[in-house]
């Protein structure tokens, strides 16, 4: 009879531990749920993407350039929109144009539905004549190439920033840089250089590691005008031996 009960009691306190560890994982669940998905965008605040391509072309004009911001949920791209409303600006496009002078060179795109923002020159430009924060300086030995926009919130409040990779293609030698990273290519003058910022916000650090935005400076040999593009070469190189080909071919 003993025996019986002793067992009744094991099987009942193994159905409550059960019970018990099944509520103690629900209640885990939802506090993960609210934590991920309404106390953790409100501790980390607003965030987004951001990807800056630039081209210098050996005229000194800028033959591409693009600014991308990717707003990471829709709580961070709603906020943006209400920081715009409340700083009295019209439109989106008044806001991320205020420190472009040629507004008409400008095409920008807002996707709502990817939560995207995209800047983009419709044509080459002269960066001193069209921005206000990016120039070209030009000396007799060196062209100077500096970019301002992101240390003075010109597109984005800097408190939206979380990751940042500025790619920069100059037509000639470097001859100094605040970036360690770049390369160049067999097939294209000049160096590619690229500069990265990561503020790591996610779940365990929401408001992100400290790391202050920066300047973008590259220094480099002044372009000669009269030199043609390696790629032109490598075109001409290949048409030739494709012709050397077919003749070769035909002749057999």
């Amino acid at each position: 009879m003993t025996s019986i009960f002793f067992k009744r009691n094991m099987n009942d306190s193994a159905d409550f531990d059960m019970g018990q560890l099944a509520g103690l994982i629900f209640l885990i669940l939802i506090f993960c749920g609210l934590y991920l998905f309404v106390m953790y965008p409100q501790m980390r605040g607003p965030a987004a993407d951001v990807e800056v391509n630039t081209v210098v072309n050996p005229s000194g004009l800028l033959s591409e350039y693009q600014v991308t911001f990717q707003f990471v949920d829709d709580m961070s791209y709603s906020q943006f929109l209400s920081y715009l409303y409340s700083q009295k600006f019209a439109t989106m496009n008044d806001y991320v144009t205020r420190s472009i002078a040629d507004k008409q060179s400008i095409l920008i795109q807002n996707d709502s539905s990817s939560r995207t923002i995209r800047i983009t020159a419709k044509q080459p430009f002269d960066p001193n004549n069209v921005t206000t924060t990016i120039r070209l300086n030009k000396y007799p030995d060196s062209w100077e190439f500096i970019d301002n926009s992101i240390v003075n919130s010109s597109y984005l409040p800097e408190k939206y920033l979380n990751k940042f990779t500025y790619n920069l293609a100059v037509p000639t030698d470097l001859i100094n840089a605040n970036t360690f990273e770049n390369s160049s290519s067999w097939w294209m003058d000049g160096k590619q250089l690229t500069w990265h910022i990561d503020r790591n916000k996610n779940p365990l650090n929401p408001s992100g590691d400290n790391i202050a935005s920066q300047t973008i400076y590259a220094k480099f040999k002044v372009p000669d005008q009269n030199t043609i593009p390696r790629i032109y070469f490598i075109i001409i190189g290949g048409i030739v031996i494709l012709g050397l080909i077919v003749i070769i071919m035909r002749r057999r």
